[in-house]
């Protein structure tokens, strides 16, 4: 029998937006999902990866832990847990550029409150200042060999998908998907191509 229930609602907070969840059962029998929450909607800047934890079967879910929270959008949240128990938690950052040059149309088919278009404006405004140095775009990885409680920093990856890569029957870890290319920037491959890459 199948069952339906919450991981995760907020409902009083101007950032209640959470999304494209993925969802992985560790060796410890603990089932585990990440998302990317604390959000004003679909197009935001000010995301961050969440992952809940559930020792009861999915019964009942921990509060979040926060995961990553850099100066930008941390989006697409997946999770592998290997044979071996390391969790390989994957996600993407658009550049700051993507927010601050399509401002005038997230404004009009995003934010349909005033709140959260100011909030927006200010994020922007902050964007356009904000130091090179945290200007960290990208596909990336973050790796944990203690069940979640700390993890490695972040490693770039040539490709992006929701759900992050897989382990195959021979223990190699296969990470299939589009060729990261943040919008506005330069400097990235002009072309959304899919590739394999695998560890």
């Amino acid at each position: 029998m199948k069952k339906h229930g919450i991981v995760y609602r907020e409902t009083k907070s101007t950032f209640a937006y959470a999304g494209w969840p993925t969802v992985a059962k560790g060796n410890d029998g603990k089932i585990y999902a990440v998302c990317s929450g604390h959000r004003l909607g679909h197009i935001c800047p000010f995301g961050k990866n969440y992952m809940f934890t559930s020792s009861d079967g999915g019964e009942s879910w921990s509060m979040p832990t926060v995961i990553n929270d850099t100066y930008l959008d941390d989006r697409d949240a997946g999770l592998l847990i290997t044979k071996s128990g390391r969790m390989i938690m994957s996600y993407f950052c658009h550049s700051r550029d993507f927010y601050i040059t399509r401002c005038d149309e997230f404004i009009k088919h995003f934010f349909s409150f005033p709140e959260a278009r100011g909030l927006y404006l200010g994020a922007v405004e902050y964007l356009k200042s904000m130091p090179e140095s945290k200007n960290t775009f990208g596909s990336f990885i973050r790796i944990s060999d203690n069940g979640g409680k700390s993890w490695s920093d972040a490693v770039n990856i040539p490709v992006s998908s929701p759900h992050g890569p897989i382990e195959l029957r021979d223990g190699r870890i296969l990470y299939l998907g589009k060729h990261f290319r943040s919008m506005h920037d330069q400097n990235m491959r002009a072309y959304d191509g899919i590739e394999a890459f695998e560890s």
